[in-house]
């Protein structure tokens, strides 16, 4: 009996963070997702988009956020996401340097895909845990 309490008593555990680790992983995805669809609208109402001030400020603001949450996440998310997404911030901020809006709203794109997928691949369910 006393062996039964602790297995489940593990278990609840083990359930109980992995929740509470997606719903931080979710939170803080959403968080850059909304930080990145503001560069988005200001890339979309620019010409020209390598000497623009808000869009540096945002710039600076994605990283600044990124910086803090990417230490979270490199305990319980694949580095190779990381990585990825990394990429893809750089080549956005290469982009705006090169004032290729073209380019760098691609990339926009790829970064949202990928910080709205990382949550997802790490929630508990079965397809995850097949």
């Amino acid at each position: 009996m006393k062996e039964a309490c602790i297995i489940v008593f593990l278990i609840i555990i083990v359930v109980s963070s992995g929740m509470a680790v997606e719903k931080y992983l979710s939170r803080t995805s959403a968080e850059l997702v909304v930080e990145i669809e503001k560069l988005e609208n200001e890339i979309n109402n620019n010409q020209t988009i390598n000497d623009n001030q808000i869009i540096s400020n945002y710039i600076n603001n994605i990283e600044n956020k990124w910086d803090t949450i990417e230490k979270k996440w490199a305990i319980v998310v694949e580095h190779i996401e990381i990585d990825n997404l990394e990429i893809a911030l750089l080549q956005i901020k290469q982009y705006i340097k090169e004032n290729d809006k073209t380019e760098a709203l691609v990339k926009i794109q790829e970064t949202k895909f990928l910080l709205k997928h990382i949550p997802e691949k790490e929630k508990i369910n079965f397809k995850n845990i097949m």
